[in-house]
């Protein structure tokens, strides 16, 4: 009986033995399928968090011009937007990188008049429409916030990321969704 007993208990050990092996397969395959979804979350809020960036320094510029009337923000600020014209192309759609380029256009309007401006001999006439000049391009930047934020708004939603969260098996009414963009974005 104690023999029966011992090679039933060794045939138990071979098949728990046996399979071991694929359950510490299938153990890491769901570990590494979780790494992946960690790494594809990272990716998305690390792409978010960069577009955000962008969008709360290009608010930034459109109000340096447009609240506290300067005008031209200066030299380093427009270097600044510039260089991150061309990151723009990688991070956006063309639809972005278009709109900004008519943000390039305002703004090299914007610095012509102010240096036209501070020349000295100018007639009152050529003063005139300097000046006119400016404040159409100031203006132009204070109609842009909505514009901005509408046009960023796509890159910075989160209603797919809240929705995939859920399952997708729960639809969202718009009240919900605005109340959770500004609740989340500002």
């Amino acid at each position: 009986m104690v023999q029966i007993l011992l090679g039933s208990s060794t045939s138990w050990i071979q098949v728990l033995s046996a399979l071991l092996t694929p359950a510490v397969a299938v153990f890491a395959g769901l570990i590494a399928f979780q790494q992946f979804q960690i790494n594809k979350h990272r990716l998305r809020l690390d792409l978010y968090e960069k577009r955000f960036q962008m969008y709360l320094a290009y608010k930034g510029l459109f109000i340096a011009i447009v609240v506290h009337e300067k005008g031209y923000p200066g030299h380093d600020i427009v270097q600044d937007f510039s260089r991150s014209i061309s990151e723009m192309s990688f991070l956006f759609g063309d639809e972005i990188y278009k709109y900004f380029g008519e943000v390039k256009e305002e703004i090299n309007k914007l610095m012509n008049a102010e240096i036209q401006l501070k020349r000295k001999g100018l007639t009152k006439r050529e003063l005139k429409t300097e000046a006119q000049i400016k404040k159409e391009a100031v203006d132009w930047f204070g109609k842009q916030f909505r514009i901005l934020e509408k046009k960023f708004l796509k890159y910075l939603s989160f209603k797919k990321n809240i929705i995939s969260l859920m399952g997708g098996k729960m639809k969202l009414d718009q009240e919900t969704i605005e109340y959770i963009r500004f609740a989340v974005i500002r």
